[in-house]
């Protein structure tokens, strides 16, 4: 068992979630594995309801899709947290904080840079 009272709360925080994380990772694969299969099985050609079954078809390609964006986002945390850069916004490289990694822990920025990427992103569509 480990021993947790030497661990600092925030290390404490990172392991929690590195677990968590690894989780979510392991139940993404089999998820995406799943909806390969059934994307294989949906033939469009076989039944005299194909245009149902492009359907189905295409929205488990983007069921797919979905999980695929997922799991990026959980391999670069993961890698992060291996690196020792998990938990410092990639924008200031000041730390996230706690809470915001709790409810998010794909966060990528800190509160401040977030507002600010979102801000940019708003007036350059704006602005097209």
């Amino acid at each position: 068992m480990k021993n947790n009272a030497r661990k600092t709360p925030r290390v404490v925080l990172y392991d929690r979630l590195q677990t968590e994380l690894e989780e979510e990772f392991k139940d993404l694969q089999y998820r995406i594995d799943r909806t390969q299969r059934q994307i294989l099985r949906a033939d469009p050609m076989s039944t005299d309801h194909s245009e149902a079954i492009a359907s189905d078809q295409e929205a488990l390609i983007e069921r797919c899709c979905h999980f695929r964006q997922r799991l990026k986002m959980i391999v670069r945390c993961l890698r992060r947290i291996r690196e020792g850069t998990f938990g410092l916004c990639e924008l200031c490289e000041e730390p996230i904080g706690q809470k915001r990694l709790e409810a998010l822990p794909t966060a990528r920025f800190c509160i401040g840079c977030q507002q600010e990427q979102e801000r940019s992103e708003y007036e350059f569509q704006a602005s097209a």
